[in-house]
């Protein structure tokens, strides 16, 4: 059967989207409830307060993987986590997909038993003199104390073999062995056809087991592409431990062109959220994807391209659509209605910036697109 959305929710700067109901007879409900299952979001206990914020880790159905973008930071080394419910044993393999977008902290985590018990590995690409260090660094949390074991550890003479380049994906590749034996290394550029492997430590034995759960963690990432940082193809002993949450099974994402048929660069990263409490019962959608309308005929905000996120049946005539949004920027954001495919859609754009060219109308606007034509 052909399925595609009757309604849909777009998006053209950052909001959360709450429970989705017709009137009547109800076609189709969600309360965005259900958060990542298998995960747990950890907001360890600070002596400094945290800013910004809040914690809010993100799975990103569209890239298939795991974001956080809340800019969320102390003024130590702690930081917040998202800790897998698998518990490796003596010996594993555990290994991450990272890109970040900006250029604090983050990093991943192993031997995890409480928020201050655990190993980390931290990247950061900003120059600075404490936690998140320059390049690399290794350390270990016990009772909530850090002790750096390799990398750096804010001296001035250490010079990292290895600093991620913002929106560059790498794989951060964790070996434990008999005898808590400890191989780090990155492959860095993994996704271009030039692959380099770094060493990062070589046969260290670890001061004590880390056996225990493991996770991801972050430090002050917000903005750039993709936003926050990204983590994909996260595996344990060769499993993987990346799901896509139930709830949005039934979504998809679409980004309709333009007038002139252009909506390169344009993707979206809808996704359902967990904080500090558990789930949000929220959408989510924090890519800053856009692409400026053209001139149709002395109007230049009708046809900018916007992810736009889709569910239902295109059978579905009169109904009552309502939704919730909570925008936290002031571009454009809003729902699309009798969506049949990305060429026949209404759409009902709300924004708060001012009439740039190639922006969303100031206020409410209500475009059409049928058979690719927009109005």
């Amino acid at each position: 059967m052909d399925k595609k959305a009757a309604f849909a929710v777009l998006f053209f700067g950052w909001f959360c989207v709450m429970p989705l109901v017709s009137r009547g007879d109800l076609l189709y409900e969600t309360d965005f409830e259900g958060g990542i299952p298998g995960w747990t979001a950890v907001q360890p206990a600070a002596g400094d307060p945290y800013s910004a914020g809040p914690m809010r880790w993100i799975y990103d159905t569209v890239h298939g993987g795991f974001s956080e973008n809340s800019n969320i930071f102390t003024g130590n080394t702690v930081a917040p986590m998202l800790i897998n419910e698998t518990a490796a044993g003596a010996t594993f393999s555990y290994v991450v997909r990272m890109n970040m977008g900006d250029n604090d902290g983050s990093g991943v985590v192993f031997g995890y038993l409480d928020e201050s018990n655990f190993y980390r590995i931290t990247f950061g690409v900003q120059d600075r003199g404490g936690f998140p260090f320059t390049g690399w660094s290794f350390d270990q949390m016990v009772g909530g104390e850090s002790t750096v074991l390799a990398g750096d550890d804010g001296s001035d003479a250490f010079v990292p073999v290895f600093t991620p380049t913002r929106g560059t994906a790498f794989d951060v590749i964790i070996e434990l062995g008999a005898g808590n034996v400890l191989n780090l290394s990155v492959m860095d550029a993994v996704e271009s056809d030039a692959p380099t492997p770094v060493a990062l430590i070589e046969s260290m034995t670890l001061p004590s087991s880390a056996a225990g759960q493991v996770g991801l963690m972050v430090w002050g990432q917000s903005g750039g592409n993709p936003p926050g940082v990204l983590y994909t193809s996260v595996s344990l002993d060769g499993s993987s431990l990346v799901n896509n949450p139930p709830t949005l099974s039934e979504w998809t994402n679409y980004v309709p062109a333009n007038a002139i048929g252009e909506s390169a660069g344009v993707t979206g990263n809808w996704g359902l959220a967990l904080g500090q409490d558990g789930s949000f019962g929220t959408l989510n959608e924090s890519s800053n994807g856009n692409l400026a309308a053209t001139d149709i005929d002395g109007n230049t905000h009708i046809d900018f391209s916007a992810p736009t996120f889709v569910t239902g049946d295109s059978g579905w005539t009169d109904y009552t659509f309502t939704a919730r949004i909570i925008p936290s920027d002031n571009d454009g954001h809003g729902v699309v209605v009798r969506f049949q495919d990305p060429d026949n859609f209404y759409r009902i754009a709300l924004a708060r910036q001012g009439d740039g060219d190639g922006r969303p109308w100031q206020g409410v606007s209500v475009p059409k697109k049928a058979n690719g034509l927009w109005s």
